[in-house]
């Protein structure tokens, strides 16, 4: 896939749809991660021409039967590395970190 070729806005949001089919564990609407991920690159300053490939990956929560999520986001400026995000049941980043030598201002 030729990456420049996707208009800016755009990208993100065939990434996370590719993401989203690729999971057939999880129901449609059920769970909005996309949303927290989406979200979250926001707060970091983070341009959607930036994201590579985006990994999400749903696991139990010892307290809630919904769970929650861990993205595992390839960006541009991260060659080496990976942006890691943890996501509650709502979709809602609760945490970020970096990963393999990627280096973001404000993240471990």
């Amino acid at each position: 896939m030729n990456l420049s070729a996707l208009n800016r806005t755009g990208l993100l949001s065939l990434v996370f749809a590719a993401t989203m089919m690729a999971m057939p564990t999880l129901s449609s609407g059920q769970f909005q991660y996309e949303q927290g991920v989406e979200d979250e690159l926001r707060r970091l300053g983070i341009e959607p021409a930036q994201v590579v490939d985006v990994n999400i990956y749903p696991y139990p929560d010892p307290q809630d039967q919904f769970g929650g999520a861990q993205a595992w986001i390839k960006l541009e400026q991260c060659p080496e590395g990976w942006l890691v995000m943890s996501l509650g049941r709502t979709g809602a980043a609760t945490y970020a970190y970096t990963r393999d030598g990627c280096m973001l201002p404000g993240l471990d």
